[in-house]
């Protein structure tokens, strides 16, 4: 497994009375962008216990057996589907570093995964190209 860490962006602070903090927010706040192919092999490997794709909350911990010191570590993985990929130039270059090939933007049906099972999404606009019309669905 490979890890990278890196500075978190930063996003502008002001309150509906102007008032700024220039220091900022961090945006992630420490959360984990995760990979779509290692939380394929996750929920997979979790049968019928798998949870939802895009997110999870894992807990981690660890004993040192010399020391006799734990650590327990919680945090927020965000997954990088297609969707997340596609709104953002970081998200591409995040995919390219962890999967070691360049991303190329699917333009098939992204409703469904790849093993063509629905993503749930809430709620959708569809078009349809024989009817040349848009749709809301929401039955996801």
């Amino acid at each position: 497994m490979t890890i990278a860490v890196m500075r978190d962006v930063k996003a502008g602070i002001s309150t509906i009375n102007g008032i700024q903090n220039p220091k900022g927010a961090t945006v992630m706040d420490g959360s984990t962008i995760g990979n779509y192919v290692t939380r394929k092999e996750e929920l997979h490997s979790l049968g019928s216990q798998k949870a939802g794709i895009e997110n999870s909350k894992p807990l981690g911990d660890d004993l040192n057996p010399r020391t006799g010191t734990g650590t327990i570590i919680k945090t927020a993985v965000f997954v990088l589907t297609n969707s997340r990929i596609r709104t953002s130039e970081a998200n591409i270059v995040l995919h390219k570093h962890m999967n070691s090939i360049p991303w190329k933007n699917f333009d098939g049906n992204f409703l469904k995964d790849y093993d063509e099972n629905d993503i749930k999404y809430n709620p959708v606009i569809v078009f349809k190209p024989s009817k040349k019309k848009y749709y809301l669905r929401t039955d996801f």
